[in-house]
């Protein structure tokens, strides 16, 4: 039976781990594998390879960062069947469904090959009387992210080619239930010349979100979560001090979280927030929480969908 494990600092995981978890193949109901579930052991040894990878890539220049990219980019292409085919087995899409997935993924991965430009700063002079104001954008470190069961091709091309582009050396955390595409495309990321450490998997459950959430090396986490874990993560975001944004939803109906330990700033951004974007993705966002410094939601914001609704908020703010 096939074995899936994690993928730290440039080659797949050889340890013994201490749980697993069963993966199936939807339409046949047929167990096709096992993976591996990450201990804090396992998360800290990913962070190590991230940590150390991150000064020397940071160091390395916009235009060998995007030769790799333009590496992977033709390396994803060269095998969006093969990674179709690895999402159709575990999540149990269609083949057309599935490279459709890898080809809305592929996009940002192009994207990210021009990162040279938006990388930019800005700088004016005179701003005000004997002062000139300039702004730099700089990566962060290590940075993680968890992805859902749905897209395991797509949202994780969502979020680490722009990460790695920009300086940062990431640590995806896929869902355990179709886990195998997030192996390949880790494999093509070191094929396409991007250094040991720079990009790192580990699989798992809940304890190893905690343990990502919860690292004091970690400097950003990028959640896409589903089914019960919102609620959970804004409670553990308090927690540990985090101020983060995520989103999830089924299909277009998304919801837009964000942990506030000042409850009342919250409110008064929440509300400028659906001012500010109900008439552009009324069809994406549908609420927005604001969640006290215990964890507990106190306000929930909800975006319209259509136009007599956005009116009757923007009356309501009014009034």
């Amino acid at each position: 039976m096939k074995r899936i494990t994690h993928w730290i600092d440039g080659k797949a995981w050889v340890g013994e781990a201490q749980r697993h978890g069963k993966v199936f193949n939807p339409a046949t109901g047929v167990q096709t594998g096992e993976v591996d579930f990450a201990t804090d052991a396992e998360v800290d040894v990913a962070v190590a390879a991230a940590t150390a990878a991150f000064p020397s890539w940071r160091a390395t220049s916009l235009a060998k960062r995007t030769t790799v990219l333009f590496a992977l980019r033709e390396l994803i292409l060269d095998h969006l069947d093969e990674l179709a085919d690895l999402v159709m087995s575990e999540h149990g899409k269609v083949k057309s469904d599935a490279a459709g997935e890898v080809a809305r993924g592929l996009e940002v991965v192009e994207f990210a090959c021009g990162i040279a430009q938006l990388l930019k700063g800005e700088f004016t002079e005179h701003a005000s009387t004997g002062v000139n104001v300039h702004s730099l954008r700089q990566p962060l470190g290590v940075v993680a992210g968890i992805t859902p069961f749905n897209f395991p091709a797509m949202v994780p091309l969502w979020m680490f080619p722009l990460a790695i582009a920009s300086g940062n050396t990431f640590i995806l955390k896929p869902s355990e239930k179709d886990p195998s595409t997030s192996i390949r495309l880790a494999e093509l990321v070191a094929e396409a010349g991007v250094p040991n450490g720079v990009f790192n998997v580990v699989q798992g459950d809940r304890v190893a979100v905690d343990r990502l959430l919860e690292h004091p090396a970690i400097a950003a986490v990028s959640v896409n979560p589903s089914g019960d874990t919102p609620r959970a993560f804004r409670q553990d975001a308090v927690k540990w001090e985090l101020v983060p944004q995520w989103r999830w939803g089924i299909g277009s109906h998304a919801a837009l979280a964000r942990v506030w330990r000042d409850y009342e700033i919250g409110v008064s951004v929440a509300k400028r927030t659906i001012v500010g974007i109900t008439v552009h993705e009324v069809s994406h966002t549908e609420a927005t929480y604001v969640v006290d410094a215990t964890g507990h939601e106190r306000a929930v914001f909800v975006y319209p969908f259509r136009a007599v609704d956005v009116l009757r908020t923007l009356r309501h703010l009014r009034d």
